[in-house]
């Protein structure tokens, strides 16, 4: 599963919608997220990845 997260800011991407989407990693099962801001004059995207920890989580809660 992949999560589209999309913003229309003016200013570049920061932590805190990067923070944002390790949230949905966090309550979700994705595997993947791609962070765009169609704000700016260029588009602006990121392609991130669950953290280890988040990957950590997962798997000692499947196992329960």
């Amino acid at each position: 599963m992949l999560l589209v997260e999309y913003e229309a800011h003016c200013y570049p991407l920061t932590n805190d919608e990067i923070a944002q989407c390790l949230k949905y990693f966090a309550a979700s099962d994705c595997n993947g997220c791609l962070l765009f801001n169609f704000g700016r004059h260029r588009l602006e995207w990121k392609r991130l990845f669950p953290p280890q920890k988040i990957l950590q989580h997962r798997h000692r809660r499947s196992s329960s």
